[in-house]
């Protein structure tokens, strides 16, 4: 066929009739079996293949980056969405380790509800340490604005300004790093939770995980290590005293070891109570009281005279204590912080 191909294209080049040479050579180039329609519809078909081929390559990248992606918000962003079912039970492994926290669905034996725990109790922890727990939506943007002032003009971070569901996600989800990016998450994990969880159900997670001491975690042990009772039987300064003690567990709870309280201490509490009775915790009457009545651990010989409180000592303040520290909010006695104390009052129903 090529040799009659050859032929016919030297006859074009010499024949008289050019026409019937073109012919000719259509036909021998189209043959018996279209010859260009069978490569027309080879290219398309490569063509096709190639399509296929880039199509499925794509395909493979954006469902392996896809999947990178999901393990990386998965891994650093968890589902806080857990604490409505499941339970958080601290695991202690000793003074040299950091304690763990696991999820559990069954309810602890030490668990206590939020319900068990006295309303003068609770108002302690939050005028203490979370004022406005009951109105934010997980982070305080005046404690975040005050506390990045500090940061800078310290050039280091020297106040957290973390509220209590900023405490749980920090506690019960991320690790214990001091760096930028667990703050970041902590912000957004913060935000979720308070979405797919109660108020009081956060409330009643960091009563249950919180620290109180060496080995001692939740308010169920709290309340057993420091006054041999049920959290139920709390008093207004016995609640005082724990969130006394939040900051610093262990240094804070020397008080206890030394069967007295440190002048730093009694100021501490003194100003809780205040707060507690300015947001309404307890009234005026109640405060006195509770100011005069020792702990049980105390010795009596410490009792404030009749009808005084005790003086704090303005520099008995311990080196350690962050300037700023969370638990002395609305400690003074100005006139914003009576108003913003009010919004501790925690709500009936959620």
């Amino acid at each position: 066929m090529l040799e009659e191909f050859v032929g016919a294209a030297e006859a074009a080049v010499t024949t008289k009739h050019p026409k019937r040479i073109e012919n000719r050579l259509i036909a021998l180039t189209c043959g018996d079996g279209n010859y260009a329609m069978r490569v027309k519809r080879s290219t398309k078909n490569t063509m096709q293949r190639n399509i296929s081929f880039l199509f499925f390559f794509f395909l493979c990248l954006v469902i392996f980056f896809g999947w990178q992606t999901y393990r990386f918000y998965q891994w650093n962003f968890p589902d806080t969405a857990v604490l409505r079912s499941q339970f958080p039970v601290v695991v202690y492994k000793g003074k040299d380790e950091s304690a763990d926290i696991e999820l559990q669905k069954k309810k602890p034996a030490s668990w206590i509800f939020l319900h068990e725990i006295p309303s003068q109790v609770q108002g302690a922890v939050l005028v203490s340490e979370d004022w406005a727990f009951f109105d934010h939506k997980g982070y305080d943007p005046k404690q975040i604005e005050q506390a990045i002032k500090e940061d800078l003009a310290h050039g280091k971070f020297k106040r957290g300004a973390s509220t209590l569901t900023q405490q749980v996600v920090k506690n019960v989800f991320l690790d214990k790093d001091k760096t930028l990016w667990r703050k970041v998450k902590e912000f957004f994990l913060a935000v979720r939770l308070e979405r797919n969880v109660s108020k009081r159900r956060i409330l009643e997670v960091y009563f249950n995980i919180a620290e109180w001491g060496e080995g001692v975690y939740g308010i169920r042990a709290a309340a057993q290590t420091y006054f041999k009772k049920h959290p139920s039987q709390l008093t207004a300064k016995e609640g005082a005293f724990l969130a006394m003690l939040l900051p610093s567990p262990k240094r804070y709870s020397q008080s206890y070891r030394a069967k007295q309280l440190t002048r730093y201490a009694a100021r501490t509490i003194q100003n809780i109570l205040r707060n507690m009775a300015r947001a309404g915790y307890i009234t005026e009457e109640e405060k006195l009281l509770q100011v005069q009545t020792p702990l049980s651990f105390e010795s009596a010989a410490l009792k404030a005279p009749e009808g005084l409180e005790p003086e704090p000592d303005p520099d008995d303040q311990p080196e350690d204590v962050p300037e700023g520290s969370s638990r002395l909010r609305g400690a003074d006695d100005t006139e914003d912080n009576d108003t913003g104390l009010q919004k501790a009052w925690p709500p009936s129903e959620e």
